[in-house]
């Protein structure tokens, strides 16, 4: 799990997607198809904030207990990992995208492409034992981001790099966005709660309505000057 791997998040700026597009030598139309995807740039570990709150646990990486911001994405962390006693930085991309499956419900195809400090870009292997324990620690990662997202602990702000993919291919243009702490952020209002109610997580979930299944999201609901209720939630 988790612990298996120690990984420290840090504060992280800018996107490498399209630096990784070039030293992987990626041909025109997947460096097309991966400039049309959402990136998002994770400055924060949001698994360690949502764990100290008690709403999660490594289950949420596991079908049905999240959604991606949209069908497919990219998310990017800057992270320092212990390597023989000595903290190196690492970048990572984590590529994921929503499957149906054949039971009708919804799991999250994922790759995931590493850098260390002044080396260059690979994609992981995730069917080697030595591999597994960075996948699920990234999963969760990106789950625990997407619950954040979701219940609006985040804001975002956009930017845009343009570059040559490579030497045949003309300038383009990435944009992209960093994920940061909601500054400001007022009574989480759910109606029946009318701000008597200290402030607690809305679990994500799927419901049916007139027949069809819909996503009913995350959210944050109570007043935050009431104080904050611990919820563990088990799938």
């Amino acid at each position: 799990m988790e612990d298996d791997v120690q990984i420290q998040v840090m504060k992280n700026d800018c996107s490498r997607l399209m630096q990784m597009m070039k030293e992987l030598n990626a041909p025109a139309d997947a460096v097309q198809a991966a400039l049309s995807v959402p990136c998002f740039v994770v400055q924060h570990n949001w698994n360690e904030v949502l764990r100290a709150a008690g709403v999660i646990g490594d289950e949420l990486i596991y079908e049905e207990t999240y959604r991606l911001p949209a069908p497919q994405c990219f998310f990017e962390f800057k992270v320092n990992i212990k390597v023989n006693g000595t903290w190196i930085v690492h970048y990572f991309i984590y590529q994921a995208e929503e499957v149906t499956g054949e039971d009708g419900l919804l799991t999250t195809s994922s790759r995931l492409f590493a850098k260390r400090e002044g080396k260059p870009w690979w994609l992981m292997d995730n069917k080697l034992p030595q591999f597994q324990p960075f996948m699920m620690a990234y999963a969760i990662q990106v789950a625990s981001t997407c619950v954040a997202m979701e219940a609006e602990l985040t804001e975002r702000t956009a930017h845009k790099l343009s570059s040559r993919p490579n030497r045949t291919l003309p300038r383009v243009g990435h944009a992209y966005h960093v994920v940061h702490v909601r500054k400001h952020r007022g009574s989480h209002d759910a109606g029946e709660y009318k701000g008597i109610v200290r402030l607690h997580f809305r679990r994500g979930h799927w419901r049916m309505q007139n027949g069809e299944r819909i996503w009913i999201k995350w959210t944050l609901v109570g007043n935050p000057d009431l104080g904050f209720i611990d919820k563990e939630y088990r799938v």
